[in-house]
């Protein structure tokens, strides 16, 4: 299944009350490349398997930021069978015609009078299987994997023997040359039926004619479990953590039952990660001591802070700080895990920072109007849902930023504005970053810490009335005891619903 979603670069107009946020996308280096001063239409095209099964939690997936808007999404093509159809077969029609509203532009009616847009594909996007069908390139368990390097990769040793290994320790010991455009275009020339894979390239792609593959292509829990599940006590007391934690409503899918981690699907592995691991691990070995590695808690952080960084920045000089987390991260990979576990998927972590340069970051969120719904405690329709814990900003001084964290007790107007009375939480002097260190040490680690997670006293607590406009954004709160919890942002609610 193929989507194409349709951006409209001119300007849009947001209500002054409205949320709104930029992506680093606009800024970033291909974005950049052909950005002109004619309107222009940037296409991301997407694909993925969907199964046919009648279920009122299947739907068709929807990459942000435009799930947002139905309208601004094509269904380019659709393939009903058991096995998958050939790329050619499946892209070759659309790619004609992407090719053609490239080549002539589309007018499009808006506010009665003509518009003539120009066609620019910023990437295509899918999970490994798709983009390595799409791309003509081995499958990620092959050798020459990678669509960004000519790295290529080993046979783990036996008596396995199974596993295609991409070792950070020959990554940087062989410095690995970059794929381009015509090393792909050259090897795909060399395809033969006696040499039917060159450098990892099986065939030509249609999609080479409309981008670039290698530039405009983008991309533990196991072992945590076999050590927990030596701990009965500790696993029940992560699941119940699990259960205790409120979503917003936005959230169709909440990370349940830390035993059943393979199920998960990949929104609720995003929301483990991004959210809830780190609160959950503290918490874990504050209420257990010794009952999981500190070792791993430590070097998880590193990869955290990769992720979360590259996933929604305010700064694009922030992605520059990025390398160094995930080198170490790396470099410590194969020393605490199996060895067997440092695929091409670790690997492909090395390249990230590169690609959110390129297209902007992993969210991919431009803009939100009008479509962040918050609850208060007195709405009566909120079932379980949480969509009233808040991250406020302090408008008493306009030189800085305060934020604070809390619950929306109810909202009410006044000639005509909205206001909420708020229960806000006493902002506490203790630190998150306290609680733990990285596996090496590395420059600001602490400040990405206590920027994603804010220690507060929810015992102590002062009634306020507060403009709606001081909203900044829903929040997720983890009681930590009695006294404390962690607050962090939900930075780009959309992506969740």
């Amino acid at each position: 299944m193929n989507n194409i979603d349709f951006q409209y670069d001119d300007e849009v107009d947001v209500d002054e009350n409205d949320s709104k946020e930029h992506s680093s996308e606009e800024d970033s280096e291909w974005y950049q490349r052909s950005n002109t001063t004619e309107p222009r239409l940037s296409l991301m095209i997407s694909t993925d398997g969907k199964p046919i099964i009648k279920s009122k939690r299947t739907r068709t997936k929807i990459p942000p930021p435009i799930r947002e808007d139905l309208n601004n999404v094509i269904l380019l093509g659709l393939w009903h069978g058991p096995v998958a159809p050939p790329s050619s077969l499946l892209l070759d029609k659309i790619v004609d015609n992407i090719k053609l509203l490239a080549a002539t532009g589309i007018n499009v009616y808006i506010n009665n009078k003509i518009i003539h847009f120009m066609i620019h594909v910023q990437l295509f996007t899918g999970d490994f299987p798709a983009r390595a069908k799409c791309n003509q390139l081995v499958s990620h368990n092959g050798f020459y994997a990678c669509s960004r390097c000519l790295f290529d990769g080993l046979r783990c040793s036996k008596p396995c023997g199974k596993h295609t290994l991409y070792k950070w320790t020959d990554f940087i010991q062989r410095p690995q040359k970059q794929r381009t455009q015509q090393h792909i275009n050259t090897c795909a020339q060399q395809i033969s039926a006696v040499n039917t894979n060159v450098f990892g390239v099986i065939g030509i792609s249609p999609l080479s004619s409309v981008l670039s593959i290698p530039d405009q292509s983008t991309y533990l829990l196991s072992e945590w479990h076999d050590v927990l599940k030596q701990n009965p006590t500790a696993l029940n007391f992560i699941n119940k953590c699990l259960d205790d934690i409120k979503y917003p409503h936005t959230f169709n899918r909440r990370p349940l039952d830390f035993s059943n981690y393979t199920k998960w699907k990949a929104s609720e592995l995003r929301t483990f990660m991004i959210y809830i691991a780190l609160p959950v691990l503290v918490k874990l070995r504050l209420n257990i001591p010794n009952c999981f590695p500190d070792v791993y808690l430590s070097h998880f952080i590193l990869l955290f802070i990769y992720i979360r960084v590259l996933r929604h920045f305010d700064d694009r000089d922030e992605i520059k700080n990025m390398p160094k987390f995930i080198h170490i991260y790396l470099s410590h990979f194969s020393h605490l895990y199996d060895p067997c576990k440092e695929l091409y998927s670790v690997h492909a972590l090395v390249h990230l920072w590169q690609q959110v340069e390129q297209h902007g970051g992993l969210a991919y969120h431009r803009y939100q109007r009008g479509l962040i719904i918050y609850h208060s405690m007195s709405y009566s329709r909120r079932q379980n849902s949480n969509s009233y814990d808040v991250c406020v900003k302090d408008d008493s001084n306009p030189m800085q930023l305060v934020l604070y964290y809390g619950r929306i007790l109810f909202f009410f107007y006044v000639h005509h504005k909205p206001f909420l009375f708020l229960k806000r939480y006493v902002n506490s002097n203790n630190i998150l970053s306290s609680l733990m260190k990285p596996i090496e040490e590395v420059s600001s680690w602490n400040m990405y810490i206590d920027k994603y997670y804010r220690v507060v006293r929810h015992s102590s607590f002062e009634l306020l009335i507060l403009s709606c406009s001081c909203i900044v954004s829903k929040c997720i709160c983890f009681q930590l005891d009695r006294e404390f919890s962690l607050c962090t942002q939900i930075e780009l609610e959309t992506e969740h619903d």
